[in-house]
């Protein structure tokens, strides 16, 4: 998958690399893009990255401000991250 996305390399690419064919490069991308959506079923690993960038945009925008109860939500939400 490195191969694919990271480095953008074509299918024929990557089988040239691997020593395989294009369709054995296609046929390996489709098992391990099939793995990830399959731990990420179980595992929402997105889900959770999605939350804690959430809370950390949201302390952002609170410590921007200069409220007394700014620090302590920023604080609040901080702690929730590290749960």
């Amino acid at each position: 998958m490195e191969m694919y996305f990271d480095m953008d390399l074509s299918l024929s690419e990557i089988g040239e690399e691997l020593h395989i064919s294009r369709q054995g490069a296609y046929d390996m991308l489709k098992r391990a893009s099939h793995s990830l959506e399959s731990y990420e079923q179980r595992l929402h690993l997105l889900a959770r990255y999605d939350a804690v960038r959430d809370k950390i945009d949201e302390v952002e925008r609170l410590l921007d401000r200069e409220e007394p109860q700014t620090l302590e939500r920023a604080k609040q939400l901080l702690h929730e991250i590290e749960l």
